[in-house]
């Protein structure tokens, strides 16, 4: 199995349908690409956007989405980022574009990196070429306030 990936051919599903979700949406349109799907906690309440289909993330409909599908997470809440993307793992899916915690923070490997500079150029529209990594593992945070 490859541990990359990369745009072309590829179809997006978008995690979360509010603000950021319909940004990301409008530039998917923008660039011509095919959004199949949305997926946000509150799938049950919203069920279609845009004349997409939104799940919820224990949709059981959500094993029945291709898994070789880009899913872009975008939610406004960068420090759900990593948590989002575990969840996306559980359920299958490997081709996932986020910013990873560990890069915000000042830190973060060089996989991590890349995910957090595709996310970046394709938020200023921009498609690049390279070999995008895998998720195969999430570092998971826990947030408290005291």
């Amino acid at each position: 199995m490859e541990d990359t990936f990369r745009f072309e051919n590829r179809k997006i599903i978008i995690y979360g349908a509010a603000a950021i979700g319909i940004i990301v949406y409008d530039i998917c349109q923008e660039l011509q690409m095919s959004v199949t799907g949305f997926i946000d906690k509150r799938g049950d309440e919203i069920s279609e956007l845009y004349g997409v289909s939104v799940y919820s993330v224990e949709d059981d409909a959500l094993a029945n989405m291709d898994k070789n599908d880009i899913v872009f997470v975008a939610v406004k809440n960068v420090f759900e980022h990593d948590n989002i993307a575990r969840k996306l793992i559980e359920k299958g899916f490997l081709n996932i574009i986020y910013r990873p915690y560990a890069v915000i923070k000042g830190h973060g490997n060089e996989k991590e990196r890349i995910l957090y500079d595709v996310y970046e150029k394709f938020m200023n529209k921009e498609l690049t070429d390279v070999d995008i990594p895998k998720s195969f593992m999430v570092h998971q945070y826990e947030f408290k306030d005291y």
